[in-house]
């Protein structure tokens, strides 16, 4: 999974005041648009729980602005993870951002 989210390379993904819940939407239509096999990678948001720590800003609140250029997906994913204080998790079937303070099964 890895590999095929570091080979989908996307022209542009531009994102501006945009949700995280409408970004992870659109990354989906992205990987499946430019991934060479059609298939795309299976990207959900999982912020069930209660993740908060105190101080800590709320995961995936505020809206997403970026703009990367002939990037892969990969970074479009590690970006929107860093930026909305979520945690990426992959695994051999689907891409995760769940939040920061979670714990997975992975960790």
């Amino acid at each position: 999974m890895l590999n095929k989210l570091q080979s989908i390379i996307v022209p542009v993904v531009a994102f501006e005041e945009t949700s995280i819940a409408a970004a992870i939407e659109k990354l989906n239509v992205l990987a499946k648009e430019y991934d060479p096999e059609k298939l795309g990678i299976r990207i959900e948001l999982e912020l069930s729980g209660p993740p908060q720590v105190k101080g800590s800003p709320g995961a995936g609140n505020g809206p997403l602005t970026f703009t990367l250029k002939n990037e892969s997906l990969g970074k479009a994913l590690r970006l929107t993870e860093c930026l909305s204080n979520l945690k990426m998790v992959v695994t051999s079937e689907k891409v995760l951002l769940v939040h920061m303070f979670r714990k997975t099964p992975f960790d």
